[in-house]
C-alpha cells in the first residue's frame, strides 16, 4: 500500500516529462535542469502539490526516474528559488487579499445561504488525477472539430437531388411530367429495385443513377407521352424521401461501429458520427472500402487546411471506413 503515492506521483512525473518540450526524451539520466524554464518547473511543483507531495518526495521521485544527481541538486535549487519568488509575490498581495476575502465571504453566503465550507465540493485526489491527465494529454489538430458542439458535419438534406445520387431500395422518386402532359407519381423503390408506372409497368431503377433512371424512365413513358419524343413535354424526377444506409467504421475511431446514416452521407458525415478518429487514429490515410475493394482515400487536413474535398465520396449501403 505505501508504493501507491509513489507510483501515482510517478506516473504524473512521466506524464509531465513525455509531455514538456524539453523533457520529451526516452532517457532522463540525460535530462539538463538548465535547459528548463521557469513554467515548467512551476508546472512540475503544481502537479505534486497538487497531490500533496513536498520537495523531497519530487526529488525521490526524480532519483527513481535515472535523473542524475547533479542535476536533482539543481533542481532542488530552481525549486527553492521558484519558492521564494511565490512568496514575495504573495506577501505583497496579502493585504488586499484578506480585504477581498472579506467581501468574497459575504457573497457567497447570500448565494449559498451559509458560509459552511463545506457547501462548496473540493475536486478529490481522483479527480485530480484525472485533470493532470487531460491537462497533459497532447492535443490532436483538427480533433477539436468533432468536439465542438457548434460545428456539425450533418448531410444537406435540403439540396437538389445530386445527377450521381445512385438509387436504392425505400428511396421515394417523384416524378413530374410537364408540358403538353401533365402527370405526377410518387413511388417508392422495392427491395428488389423496381417501381411500378401507371401504363408502363415494372422498371428496374435500383443501382442506377438519378440521370440513368430519368433516361430509362423518358424511353418507356413516350409511348404513353409523345410529347416527350418531340421537347414538347418534359420529365423530371427528384427524390421524396431519403432511404437509409448501413456504414461500418472501424480502427482508431472513438465510437466505432455500424450505423445508420442518410444515402447523402459522405465520408465527413460517418465521422462525425463515430465521434472522428481517436488519439491513435490517422487524419490522412482514411480508407472506404466497398465491395472489398479500396475506392478512395481520404485526408482529412485536405478539407480543413486547404477546404478540398478529395476522396470525399458520397457513401453507399455496406461501406466500411477503416481510420
Amino acid at each position: 500500500m505505501k508504493q501507491k503515492p509513489f507510483l501515482l506521483l510517478s506516473l504524473i512525473l512521466l506524464l509531465f516529462i513525455i509531455t514538456t518540450g524539453a523533457f520529451a526524451q526516452s532517457n532522463y539520466a540525460s535530462l539538463k535542469v538548465d535547459e528548463l524554464s521557469d513554467t515548467q518547473v512551476k508546472q512540475l511543483i503544481q502537479r505534486a502539490e497538487s497531490l500533496g507531495y513536498n520537495d523531497a518526495q519530487l526529488e525521490q521521485m526524480a532519483a527513481a526516474q535515472g535523473m542524475k544527481q547533479e542535476e536533482i541538486t539543481k533542481l532542488r535549487i530552481r525549486v527553492e528559488k521558484i519558492r521564494k519568488q511565490g512568496n514575495s509575490s504573495t506577501n505583497t498581495q496579502q493585504s488586499a487579499a484578506v480585504s477581498g476575502n472579506n467581501s468574497n465571504r459575504t457573497d457567497r453566503q447570500y448565494i449559498g445561504g451559509s458560509s459552511d465550507s463545506t457547501a462548496f465540493s473540493q475536486p478529490t485526489k481522483q479527480e485530480l488525477i484525472d485533470k493532470a491527465f487531460e491537462d497533459l494529454k497532447p492535443k490532436i489538430f483538427g480533433s477539436e472539430l468533432f468536439k465542438n458542439s457548434n460545428i456539425t458535419f450533418e448531410p444537406n438534406l435540403r439540396m437538389a437531388t445530386p445527377a450521381g445520387y445512385v438509387i436504392g431500395p425505400d428511396d421515394q422518386l417523384l416524378i413530374d411530367v410537364t408540358g403538353d402532359n401533365e402527370a405526377n407519381y410518387d413511388l417508392k423503390v422495392s427491395p428488389d429495385g423496381s417501381i411500378r408506372i401507371e401504363y408502363v409497368g415494372l422498371v428496374r431503377v435500383g443501382g442506377l443513377s438519378i440521370d440513368e433512371a430519368r433516361s430509362k424512365i423518358k424511353s418507356l413513358m413516350s409511348s404513353t407521352y409523345p410529347g416527350l419524343r418531340s421537347g414538347r413535354t418534359n420529365l423530371a424526377i427528384n427524390l421524396g424521401n431519403i432511404r437509409g444506409i448501413k456504414v461500418i467504421l472501424n480502427g482508431q475511431v472513438t465510437k466505432p461501429g455500424t450505423y445508420t446514416l442518410s444515402s447523402l452521407s459522405s465520408v465527413f458525415n460517418a465521422l462525425y458520427a463515430a465521434g472522428g478518429p481517436n488519439d491513435n487514429g490517422s487524419y490522412r490515410k482514411i480508407q472506404v472500402v466497398r465491395n472489398n475493394k479500396v475506392v478512395a482515400t481520404v485526408d482529412f487536413y485536405d478539407l480543413i487546411i486547404n477546404g478540398m474535398q478529395k476522396g470525399n465520396i458520397r457513401l453507399q449501403d455496406q461501406d466500411v471506413i477503416n481510420v
